[in-house]
């Protein structure tokens, strides 16, 4: 490490530590609350901001995308549409060293996962096999290592390690890349984005994974590609459940599922 790129860390800790108090969308204030079971501490952001992001689960539904391959079925709900300012979080998250914002990105997985677990334990939602009241860890689609060299850090990790933060749990590191693959964003059809990314990820510890129910998280679910080799790898590893997340998608209603009723908000 030079130098340079050394105090370009050592200020965006800096950046971090002070941007903590301030709302990660407009700069204004953010919510605090007092913690309770079903409560989050802090939030990231204010409540105006809050209210205009482009929810997909806040419309009285759970949303669900659900994927059958091979004569394997894995479900993913889904937090916002991938557009507007969603978009350009996201983009400054993964490709513009903004990665501050894991700590707003973690904050709306966990506040989906804990409304989706709500209205589940309520009996609201009609469930599949996927589905599960109880998580032990979460978890993330790592990037392969020159990748990660190449960009500095992981942002699906530190995603998974805000949302473990917000939820109370472990985060784990559970799947390696064995090996390199293109970028799914270069690839426009859905057989090639499957053919890409195909065996991908295998277990890292499957110790760490046999007989645990995880939550794996992902930024931007597209075809499911991605998710679904990753919770492929880990039910091969002997996960019981995995619960699979995406902060936003596109996908239309015809292969985005609503299921069930959960009320005007997380």
């Amino acid at each position: 490490m030079n130098l340079f790129s050394g105090l370009t860390d050592i200020l965006r800790v800096l950046e971090d530590y002070y941007r903590h108090e301030a709302c990660y969308i407009c700069n204004n204030h953010p919510i605090k609350i007092d913690y309770t079971e079903d409560e989050i501490l802090y939030r990231p952001l204010c409540a105006e901001c809050f209210a205009i992001l482009p929810w997909r689960l806040t419309v009285n539904s759970v949303l669900r995308f659900i994927e059958t391959d091979d004569n394997f079925e894995f479900s993913s709900l889904v937090c916002l549409y991938y557009r507007g300012i969603v978009r350009t979080l996201i983009r400054k998250y993964k490709f513009y060293q903004e990665r501050n914002l894991s700590k707003l990105w973690g904050f709306i997985a966990a506040l989906t996962c804990a409304g989706y677990r709500k209205a589940l334990s309520s009996g609201n939602i009609a469930p599949v096999s996927s589905d599960m009241l109880h998580i032990d860890a979460v978890s993330f689609l790592p990037l392969h290592p020159a990748r990660k060299l190449e960009r500095s850090y992981d942002q699906a990790e530190l995603l998974a390690i805000a949302c473990a933060e917000y939820l109370q749990i472990p985060c784990l590191s559970t799947l390696k890349r064995q090996r390199e693959t293109q970028r799914q964003s270069s690839l426009q059809s859905r057989s090639e984005r499957y053919n890409n990314i195909k065996s991908a990820f295998v277990a890292d510890d499957s110790v760490l994974i046999k007989g645990k129910n995880i939550l794996l998280l992902d930024d931007v679910l597209s075809t499911g590609a991605s998710l679904s080799a990753g919770v492929k790898a880990l039910y091969d590893a002997g996960a019981y459940g995995v619960l699979a997340l995406a902060l936003a998608s596109n996908l239309s209603a015809r292969e985005l599922h609503f299921v069930g009723k959960i009320g005007n908000k997380i």
